[in-house]
Order: C-alpha cells, then structure tokens, then sequence
C-alpha cells in the first residue's frame, strides 16, 4: 500500500509541475514505482550533498560537491536496458563492494528512490534497492543483476576518483573508507587492501570476445583472489590531486612488482604515475596478466586522481608482448603502449628462412580496431636484442593496416630495459597528443576566462548567462588553472 501511495504521490507532484512522466515497466529498478525516472544524482555515499550543482553543469563543479553524475532521463534508459533477472544476494553479500548510489526522482518534488550498484570479485554487477524504513527486512530489497558490458558503456564517462581535492576541498570522498592510505609523491608504495576491482572480468566468453573477435577460448578464465596480490605505486613528484595525472601499468616478465627506478625521470617529467604488479611474470596465467592489468587500472584510479585519456601499458619481453596485446584488445580502456623487446601482433610475423612467429590474438572487430588507430604504440628494440627482427616486422604490418605505432629502435640495446633518456624519448612521443591538447586547450580556458573578467571583474556570475560563459571554461579544459579559477567563482557565496 505505501508502494502504491508513493507512487500515486510521484505522479500528483509531477503533474503540478506540468510534467507528464512516462510510464515504466512493472519493477524496473531504475524506475520510481510506476513511472520512468527524470533524474539521477549519484553519489559515493549513501546521501545527496546539500548543495548540487544544477544538471548541465561541467562533470568538474559536480566532482568537487561530491556528485558522480547527474543524468537525465535519456541517460538513465542504457541502464534500465541493463538490467536482466531479479535475484537474491545469499552468500556472495560479504564480498560485494560498492560502486555508487543512485538517486531516482520523477519531479524535483518527488520522492527519491535509492538504488546502490554493487560488484562481486567475479565481476558479477549487481542493482539493490536501498529501503529506508527500519521495519522492512533486508532481504525484501529488490536486487537486479546487470549486463557488465551495457552497463559498462552506460557509464564509460563516469569518475573512478573517489578521493578528495586537497585540505580544503571536498571531493569524492569514499565514505567506508575510515582512513585514506598516504601515497607519498616520487616513493613507491605497496597499495593497502582491499583493492578495488575492475567491473571487467575475464572469463572464458571475455577472453574469446576480446582477444579472438569472438570465437570461443580454450583458455581457463582468470583466477581473480585479490586478496593475493601485490601493487606498488609510484607517485610523480609533482602530482597534487588538485590536476589529474597520467597512469603508467608496468607488466615485468619476471616477479619483481616495484615500477623501474629508470621510468622515474618520464614518470616526473611528464606527471604520470605508474603502478607495478608483483608476481606477474611469465610464469603466471596469461588471463591472470590481462586481468590484473585492468583492475591495477581501476584501484589506482579509486584512490588517485588518474586522466582516463592518459592510461598507458608497458612491459618488458614477455610482459611487453602483454602489454601490446591489451591495449589492441582494449583500446577503451588504455590508450598508448611502450612495449619493451617484445612486440606481439595479430597475424603471423615473418622471420625470414620460411619461419613465422605466432600471432598473438586476432585482429580486433572494426569498431575497436578503429578505436586503436587512435593509439600509439612506441616499441623500444635494439641491434643486440633477439626479438629485434620480429619487431620490426610486427611493426610493418601493424603499420600497413593504419596502427600509429613507431619503433624506437638503438643500436647498442640488448634484450634489457632502456636507458632513462631513451624510455622518456617513447613515453613522450605516445603522451605527445594529450600534452599538445592540453596546452592549446588550457590557452583556450584562459582567454574565455579573461574575457569574462573584463566585463565583469572577479566576481561570482551575477546571472545565468554569466554562468554559462564560466561554465564554457571549465568545458573547455577541466581541471586547469583557469577552470579552477571560474569553479571558484561559481562556488563562492
């Protein structure tokens, strides 16, 4: 009965507003009763900041209040598409972890459902309805599994920064986290658990859709117990939350997890930070390399202030080939590659004398292929390494099919990491696209910005137009200094 009130209440508000509200399925979990939801706020926590930015509002206003997102109602339909069967959490409750908490409202004036996302270590991503009255018992909560991949693209744009700004900022910040792990800057550090996981899991159906365009693989799925494993970040010298860094993965050939002292100079120089992975070697399971190359990605990303745009993979000799092969099988989740004397490719690779080295996977379908063309890829080989003719080769044809990838080729390198110099020459060359962007989009933020002090002076926007144009700032290079300049503007009293 109070289900029904509620509902009936949901549409009388909306109709005052002069709102008509759809009507939904029967028991969506992102619908409010009977009717299709017209916004969501989604937060960390389980409750709304008192001050929300107003939909529309640069993604970096809504961060720094402590908002994931907020969708209207055309981007809440992908994740109702999301949604498959109703379930109950039984035994796998203990080993949920959070994502984010849902909002749901038909009219400003409505009542607010809350549906929390939940992921399991296999990657299974569950919806459940958060029920306020005490009296209600736990279970009666309606618990929806989602489709990973949907939800996935549904909600590719969303942070995975869930820390804060500095001091005297808000942020973020994960609330069932009672204490926050010091990364000190230009130091590596074992990263604490529980170590969040990628809501990608690669079972046997992943691994065949990623790595052989679909067909089945007759490799066992990985074995995901992060519990067990070990991740030590470096920070860069200059990082500060306040300005997203980039995200260095390093996939050694052998045990040994802590990011090479010879990436420190790039590492510093151009402010990325780079996670190694301990136990990753040759020796391990290739789908355990793949798989804990990606949630490396996202419990860095949970805990530093990462640019998803800058997220690059490196590796030497086995681990290099890795390297190369995720980002051809997932160029939407990393976008650059510095594979270290070893190159891997989807077809065979000559060798010369009627010899051919295997393809590493199969070339990926159109849509991600198109996507990789958009990366680069800076192979270091040299004159004394083994692999140095089928790198080459590899190269060629990759670069025949439109791959942007440049061998970074010395004479005197072995089969061994580079010189500090030499790895900062193709680090600089994969990240030169951002950096180009960042200076020509930074100098576009500052002339919008000087343009509205001119008329108006240093003030916070006396009116919506005023608003918009510092809004156009921080639209147009977030995070920067001037956008830092106009969200302080547009947040003072």
């Amino acid at each position: 009965m109070l289900r029904s009130l509620s509902s009936f209440l949901a549409a009388l508000f909306a109709l005052t507003l002069g709102i008509a509200p759809a009507l939904a399925r029967p028991d969506g979990i992102f619908d409010v009763g009977r009717y299709k939801a017209q916004k969501a706020v989604i937060t960390v926590g389980d409750t709304i900041p008192a001050t929300v930015p107003p939909a529309g509002s640069p993604r970096m206003l809504q961060n720094l209040a402590g908002i994931v997102a907020i969708l209207p109602a055309k981007d809440i339909t992908p994740l109702n598409v999301a949604s498959l069967t109703g379930l109950k959490l039984v035994d796998a409750r203990g080993n949920l972890s959070r994502l984010c908490v849902l909002h749901l409202s038909v009219s400003e004036s409505s009542p607010v459902k809350r549906v929390e996302i939940l992921t399991s270590p296999d990657g299974v991503i569950l919806a459940r309805e958060l029920i306020d009255s005490k009296d209600a018992a736990a279970d009666s909560a309606k618990v929806f599994k989602l489709d990973p991949e949907r939800f996935r693209q549904a909600t590719l744009d969303w942070p995975r920064y869930r820390g804060s700004y500095g001091a005297d900022l808000s942020g973020l910040d994960d609330p069932s986290a009672k204490t926050q792990q010091t990364l000190p800057p230009g130091s590596p550090v074992e990263l604490a658990h529980p170590i969040a996981p990628s809501p990608f899991f690669l079972d046997q159906k992943s691994l065949g859709d990623r790595f052989l365009n679909g067909r089945r693989s007759n490799i066992p799925g990985a074995a995901r117990i992060l519990s067990q494993e070990k991740l030590v970040v470096r920070l860069p010298t200059t990082y500060k939350p306040r300005r997203p860094a980039g995200l260095l993965i390093w996939i050694h050939a052998a045990s040994e997890g802590t990011p090479p002292a010879v990436f420190n100079k790039s590492l510093d120089e151009l402010n990325i930070a780079c996670v190694g992975i301990a136990n990753v070697g040759n020796d391990r399971p290739v789908a355990d390399r793949y798989q804990l190359a990606l949630d490396a990605l996202f419990a860095v990303s949970a805990r530093v202030h990462i640019d998803p745009t800058r997220v690059y993979l490196a590796g030497i000799s086995g681990g290099g080939r890795v390297s190369s092969m995720l980002l051809a099988c997932f160029p939407d989740y990393f976008t650059g590659a510095v594979p270290i004397v070893g190159l891997s490719t989807y077809q065979k690779v000559p060798l010369g004398n009627s010899r051919f080295a295997p393809a590493g996977y199969e070339r990926p379908d159109i849509k991600r292929f198109t996507l990789l063309k958009k990366r680069r890829i800076a192979a270091i080989t040299g004159g004394e390494d083994f692999n140095h003719s089928e790198i080459l080769a590899a190269a060629d044809i990759m670069r025949g099919h439109g791959v942007n990838i440049r061998v970074f080729d010395f004479e005197k390198l072995g089969h061994q990491m580079p010189s500090a110099d030499e790895f900062l020459g193709a680090l600089k060359w994969v990240d030169q696209p951002w950096q180009d962007a960042w200076v020509k989009n930074t100098q576009a933020a500052g002339a919008l910005l000087e343009k509205y002090k001119s008329k108006r002076g240093d003030i916070p926007p006396p009116d919506d137009k005023a608003r918009a144009e510092l809004y156009k700032v921080i639209d147009t290079a977030p995070w920067s200094d001037p956008a830092w300049e106009a969200a302080s503007l547009i947040r003072k009293p």
